[in-house]
């Protein structure tokens, strides 16, 4: 009977850890000099409205068409007058943590319509134990790096985030391009956040407990143009933003966008936390046969191939490389880990054949 007990505590521990409600603090959002490898797509093939307690998201099958490294800038690489504006010498409500390139604004949409060019639009962020928030935006116009304070400055998380919490926040910029051009530009917007879901989402970067969150947000946005006659542009749009998150990822593991068009919900964009997929190599890596192992591995990794080795690279789970080795020409080749630490790691070999990849745990 003792043991019939022990191995139902056993599993109801089990299967409590792994619905187990985890909470966001500002421990888990990117600092300034942070970067991070999303994977992006264009689409998203999957049930992502979905949400509730205990949830289990497998979304294991995403393949990625494309992928960046999204940085988190230091306010000291910023630019002078950003700086002095949203720097350590600003008041203490805009005093920013980092700051992060955006392509979801109507400005930096509708430039090509406007009479100057706008290279870049940085969202400035502000980072707290209690809550992260949007100080301002800075706009890169024709080599100067211009900086605008928001007016009203929007909440986006309140910490610690956990399943249940809900909230709401308005933001308001104002953005005058006078000194460049006739233009003025005017950003309402609105959020509604709902902490909407907690369980465990899968992706091709690994499985993690994690928080699904949704932000309903209205932009009522107004551009002033001069065109031999003023008059206000209303550009106003409706988006959701769908976000996992999951503890000591510095940005969300899964985030996907969707416009509001007519009531119906139409992809805009999916990013997610993932390991160097070398989309640019130009190398099909099907027909390339390489054996990796033991895996788990501790001290040695043996790899073989169908052809000469050439290179062997080792990738920690934020792209950085964290060993190499060049020239060894040989089917076989015997790699030192002992000073990785514990974890996954992505190996990259490049042989005669061209280049293929795996994945190898370090224990």
């Amino acid at each position: 009977m003792r043991k019939v007990l022990h191995i139902f505590t056993l599993l109801f521990a089990y299967v409590a850890a792994s619905n187990a409600q985890i909470t966001i603090t500002s421990a888990d959002i990117a600092n300034g000099g942070d970067t991070v490898r999303m994977s992006t797509r264009t689409d998203f093939p999957f049930d992502y409205t979905t949400a509730g307690p205990g949830m289990t998201w497998d979304f294991s099958g995403l393949t990625p068409t494309a992928q960046i490294v999204k940085e988190f800038g230091s306010i000291s690489t910023a630019g002078l007058l950003c700086q002095v504006q949203m720097g350590a010498f600003a008041p203490a409500a805009y005093q920013a943590t980092f700051f992060v390139q955006s392509n979801n604004l109507p400005l930096d949409q509708a430039s090509a319509f406007l009479p100057v060019t706008i290279d870049a639009v940085n969202e400035f962020d502000k980072k707290t134990a209690t809550a992260l928030t949007s100080v301002g935006l800075g706009l890169s116009i024709q080599g100067n790096e211009i900086p605008f304070r928001s007016d009203t400055i929007e909440t986006i998380f309140n910490f610690p985030v956990a399943f249940g919490d809900a909230g709401n926040s308005n933001g308001y910029t104002n953005i005058d391009l006078t000194q460049f051009t006739d233009v003025q530009w005017k950003q309402y917007r609105t959020r509604n956040t709902v902490v909407d879901g907690h369980g465990t989402i899968i992706t091709p970067f690994g499985t993690f407990n994690a928080l699904r969150v949704k932000h309903d947000i209205t932009e009522l946005d107004s551009i002033y143009l001069n065109v031999g006659f003023p008059f206000w542009l209303p550009i106003p749009q409706t988006f959701v933003e769908y976000e996992w998150w999951t503890n000591g990822q510095k940005a969300p593991v899964l985030k996907v966008v969707t416009n509001s068009i007519f009531g119906n919900e139409v992809i805009r964009s999916v990013e997610y936390r993932d390991v160097n997929r070398y989309l640019d190599a130009g190398v099909s890596e099907a027909t390339v046969a390489m054996n990796v192992y033991p895996n788990p591995a501790s001290d040695e990794l043996t790899v073989q191939a169908a052809a000469n080795i050439e290179s062997l690279r080792i990738f920690d789970q934020n792209g950085r490389l964290v060993m190499e080795e060049y020239h060894l020409q040989s089917q076989t080749a015997l790699m030192n880990i002992a000073a990785l630490q514990t974890g996954s790691y992505v190996l990259v070999m490049t042989s005669a054949q061209g280049l293929a990849h795996t994945t190898f745990v370090k224990k």
